[in-house]
């Protein structure tokens, strides 16, 4: 009886964390606006609270498509707020895979930012040297890239550039 009640204890404890997780998420979502500086800050201190709060991968995952979802790669915040965001992840290469796809569909192909958002790509499979997490990357890239813009040719060389890493299998 009394194991049971412990199991019954730690399974509502975790059912509220992941639930205090998403709902974390969810608060920073709604307040950052990609296309205001303050979303910079916003972005840092969503980073900095869910990697603290969710010790869940699917938290985690679903943290990098919400937060990569308010990017807006036409502005000119979108590459500082990318570079935050690839500070989500550290060895998960789940959560990697999903800021990288979360970022690189965000990037805007003909704006010059498109380069910093593919130099913050290539800074997550830095941190997170999977094989999966490096495909994930470069497959980001090449979907954003609009041939004929000036911009595509150094998204290329970024994507040459994480080609060359030195991954793990995963």
């Amino acid at each position: 009886m009394k194991n049971l009640m412990m199991i019954m204890t730690l399974s509502l404890l975790s059912a509220n964390t992941f639930a205090c997780s998403y709902s974390l998420v969810e608060n920073f979502t709604s307040r950052i606006h990609g296309d205001y500086s303050s979303s910079i800050h916003q972005m840092q201190a969503a980073v900095a609270a869910i990697k603290v709060c969710s010790h869940s991968p699917e938290v985690l995952e679903y943290a990098a498509q919400r937060l990569g979802s308010r990017i807006r790669g036409d502005y000119s915040y979108s590459v500082r707020l990318s570079q935050e965001l690839g500070k989500l992840c550290r060895n998960d290469s789940r959560c990697a895979n999903a800021v990288v796809r979360a970022i690189g569909e965000s990037i805007e192909g003909n704006y010059s930012y498109s380069v910093g958002m593919s130099n913050a790509i290539a800074s997550v499979v830095r941190r997170n040297r999977f094989h999966s997490t490096k495909c994930a990357a470069m497959e980001a890239i090449s979907n954003a890239i609009h041939p004929g813009y000036s911009y595509s040719r150094s998204m290329n060389s970024t994507i040459v550039e994480i080609a060359n890493f030195s991954v793990k299998m995963d």
